[in-house]
């Protein structure tokens, strides 16, 4: 059987790589004696999974775990045992018993969202922001260069982001991306930064925001939530 668990990963703590974070709900699940399943083989290891993995230094209220067991347990308790030995900002907020398909075959789209500082907005004050991002939600092409894995080479290719970006918008001080993720890729949150210097009359660098990853969702359009 397979829980599904929703945690965030704040703070500090969004510098933490994906193979600590792992290591960290492993130790966490052995201290409260979680009957997890393992795998089999000669290097068996816990079941458990952390769905498309943060890059660092982005946080996230909406990151999704699955975690195999070989026995039910009382979700109630296994959140509150959990919580009561992570670290500060790592806490599990929903689990739910779920035994459909692998929630990376779930997954059509993701949303991020670009907090606005004050230095943002003292760059961009006779800037009209929402006539800025609708020129790019207009768009039919938007042109990126990115690495494509061909053979054994890596190479620099020129993409369409529109098939990927779904849209963008202002709401909260924050813009927000809507990106679809599929077979063929996605897009990292480096490149929208990228565009929106590029393509509008926007001025913006890493210092004038803060980035969080909104959540992830079953549809193109992110709208219907992973955890439902």
């Amino acid at each position: 059987m397979k829980i599904l668990c929703k945690f965030t990963k704040l703070g500090y703590l969004k510098f933490i790589s994906h193979l600590d974070l792992v290591d960290l709900f492993q130790r966490t699940l052995f201290q409260n004696k979680v009957d997890v399943k393992f795998s089999e083989g000669f290097n068996p290891h816990p079941r458990m999974s952390i769905a498309y993995p943060l890059p660092l230094g982005i946080e996230s209220n909406s990151e999704y775990m699955e975690i195999y067991l070989n026995s039910k347990i009382d979700l109630n308790d296994f959140i509150i045992r959990m919580n009561e030995k992570l670290p500060h900002g790592i806490k599990i907020v929903e689990a739910k018993y779920d035994d459909d398909e692998s929630i990376s075959n779930k997954v059509k789209s993701v949303v991020y969202a670009f907090k606005l500082l004050n230095t943002f907005f003292e760059k961009n004050k006779n800037v009209d922001i929402v006539s800025e991002l609708s020129k790019i939600n207009d768009m039919d092409e938007v042109e990126i260069e990115r690495k494509r894995k061909k053979g054994k080479r890596r190479i620099f290719v020129k993409e369409n982001a529109k098939d990927f970006l779904t849209r963008l918008e202002l709401k909260d001080d924050a813009i927000y991306a809507y990106i679809k993720m599929s077979e063929e890729g996605s897009l990292k949150p480096a490149l929208i930064f990228d565009i929106l210097n590029k393509y509008t009359d926007i001025t913006m660098d890493e210092l004038d925001i803060d980035l969080e990853r909104i959540g992830l969702y079953q549809d193109y359009e992110g709208e219907n939530e992973i955890f439902l």
